[in-house]
C-alpha cells in the first residue's frame, strides 16, 4: 500500500510503502527522492524511528524495514540500530539465457543468511525486448517439486516502445511476477518483490547516466 495513513494517540502519520499479508503490516519501505538534497539512508532510517516513537503498536506485526535513497537500499529489523542494516546482495548466478536453459541466483542477506539458489528454467529470451523464467520447471523444462513453505512463480521482464510524450530513445520497462495462488503472491510481496526490483532498476538507471 503506498502512502498509508496511521493515526496513534492524535499523531497521524504516512508511511511510504506498506507490505499487508491478511491485513497484517509485516514489511515497512521507507524511500527517499534521489533527487533531494538530503535524501540519505540515514534520514530514511531517521523516519522510521519518528514512526517508532509516533505510531510503536504499527510495529507489532512487523518484520522487516527497507530504507532506500533510490541508488541503494538496506533492510534490517525495525529495533536495530542503523549500522546493523545492511543489502540483499546476488552473490552467485547461472543463467543460460535460451527457452529451457538454466536460471540460478544465490542472494546474501543483511545478516549472512542465503535466498534463493532453486534452479529454474528460461521460458523465453528475445533480445531487446523479453526475458522470462519460472522457478516451477529446471532446465530443460523438468517439474521443480514447490519448496516447503516456499512458493513458485514465473517472472516476466519486458522492454517496450515508450508511451507517447516521452523523451526520444527511451524505452519502457515492465516486471511482472505471476503465481499460482493469491496466498503466493501475497507472500512475495512481503519479500519485497515488487519494490525490489523497481529498486533495482533505479540503480540500473544511475549506473548509466
Amino acid at each position: 500500500v503506498n502512502q498509508y495513513t496511521v493515526v496513534e494517540s492524535g499523531k497521524n502519520r504516512r508511511p511510504d510503502v506498506v507490505v499487508m499479508v491478511n491485513g497484517l503490516p509485516l514489511g515497512l519501505f521507507e524511500l527517499k527522492n534521489p533527487g533531494a538534497e538530503n535524501a540519505t539512508l540515514k534520514g530514511a532510517f531517521n523516519q522510521v524511528q519518528t514512526y517508532r516513537k509516533d505510531i510503536p503498536s504499527f510495529f507489532t506485526a512487523n518484520t522487516i524495514c527497507v530504507l532506500s535513497d533510490g541508488l541503494g537500499a538496506l533492510m534490517g529489523s525495525f529495533s536495530a540500530g542503523f549500522e546493523h542494516y545492511a543489502p540483499w546482495k546476488t552473490i552467485d548466478a547461472e543463467i543460460d539465457p535460451r527457452p529451457g536453459g538454466i536460471f540460478r541466483t544465490v542472494m546474501r542477506g543483511p545478516n549472512g543468511e542465503t535466498g534463493g539458489g532453486g534452479v529454474g528454467c528460461v521460458l523465453d529470451a528475445v533480445p531487446n525486448e523479453r526475458f522470462v523464467w519460472t522457478t516451477a520447471l529446471g532446465p530443460g523444462y523438468t517439474p521443480n517439486a514447490v519448496p516447503e513453505g516456499g512458493f513458485h512463480f514465473t517472472g516476466i521482464l519486458e522492454f517496450l516502445p515508450a508511451p507517447s510524450g516521452a523523451p526520444r530513445g527511451s524505452t519502457l520497462y515492465r516486471a511482472t511476477g505471476r503465481h499460482a495462488t493469491k496466498a503466493s503472491a501475497d507472500q512475495h510481496a512481503a519479500m519485497g518483490f515488487e519494490v525490489g526490483w523497481g529498486l533495482a532498476l533505479d540503480q540500473l538507471v544511475a549506473l548509466f547516466t
